[in-house]
């Protein structure tokens, strides 16, 4: 928890400041509730200082976490590729 909360060297900005403001925006994109959960989801894996903004999750870590498809989570991905947010 101290590290997810840890400042982020290059942006200043916490893990909990990013969650928060993604959950405060969500409603600017056309977003099926799933798609919003996995991106949730990924704004879990950002950890600057492991490896820099790249986030990496497997598809099949993603559904397994979640509890959902790998149908549903392709398609997430897809939708949030699409509205430019990965």
């Amino acid at each position: 928890m101290q590290n997810a909360a840890k400042k982020h060297a290059n942006s200043e900005v916490s893990q909990f400041e990013i969650t928060s403001n993604l959950l405060r925006n969500l409603n600017k994109f056309n977003l099926t509730p799933v798609a919003k959960l996995v991106l949730l989801e990924l704004t879990t894996h950002l950890n600057e200082d492991k490896n820099g903004s790249v986030v990496f999750p497997s598809v099949n870590y993603i559904a397994d976490v979640l509890g959902i498809g790998l149908t549903a989570t392709k398609k997430a991905i897809k939708d949030l590729i699409n509205e430019g947010l990965i």
